[in-house]
């Protein structure tokens, strides 16, 4: 048997809650399209509200965004590919440019994309 000190459990307890009150959040907002100063229903909503790729819906992957975001050390990336959004199991900055916009390598998705 594992002995797990009290302060650890409630730590990771208050992490767990947190995480998910903010991904709960997250996911039950709308995120509005505009096209043309109007707000547009197209397939840029479906992705962002209903289901951002073919096996996870909003909601799942919101959490998942957000969990990456506090316990990966590095963040969460969120990838488009194929018109999908993917958040990337695992990624590496190959180097840091603030105003142009960071260098990744080995980037992991979801089903070894």
């Amino acid at each position: 048997m594992i002995d797990i000190p009290p302060e650890l459990y409630y730590k990771k307890l208050a992490v767990y809650t947190a995480t998910s009150l903010i991904a709960n959040a997250i996911s039950l907002c709308e995120f509005r399209v505009f096209e043309n100063h109007r707000s547009v229903k197209n397939e840029d909503y479906y992705i962002l509200n209903v289901a951002p790729n073919l096996n996870e819906n909003s909601n799942l992957f919101w959490h998942k965004v957000v969990n990456r975001m506090i316990s990966n050390p590095e963040g969460a990336m969120v990838v488009e590919l194929r018109g999908k959004l993917h958040c990337a199991e695992h990624f590496s900055i190959r180097q840091e440019r603030p105003v142009l916009g960071n260098l990744y390598d080995g980037i992991i998705l979801d089903g070894g994309f």
